[in-house]
């Protein structure tokens, strides 16, 4: 979930006791901060449909239906999460 700009000031009176501290450039600066976070996640959440996928495969040739619905499950939402759906 991206950050409201009131967010953020609310974020910067708890750390610094105001939001006037040079807002234009902390408020560029936390988009920076909340950009590479998402990268990360995103790059987290690929690794995980990997993982996930590969399971699924290896539970298939097993035979275990409620594993099978778990893993799809899992992979529906994080594939729903890579799209920038909620």
């Amino acid at each position: 979930m991206a950050l409201s700009d009131d967010r953020i000031a609310e974020m910067m009176r708890d750390t610094w006791g105001c939001a006037s501290i040079a807002p234009r450039h902390a408020l560029e600066f936390a988009r920076a901060i909340e950009a590479e976070v998402r990268k990360d996640d995103t790059a987290l959440i690929r690794q995980m449909v990997e993982a996930l996928d590969t399971a699924f495969h290896q539970t298939c040739s097993v035979g275990r239906p409620k594993d099978w619905e778990q893993i799809r499950n899992a992979l529906h939402s994080a594939r729903a999460r890579l799209e920038g759906k909620p």
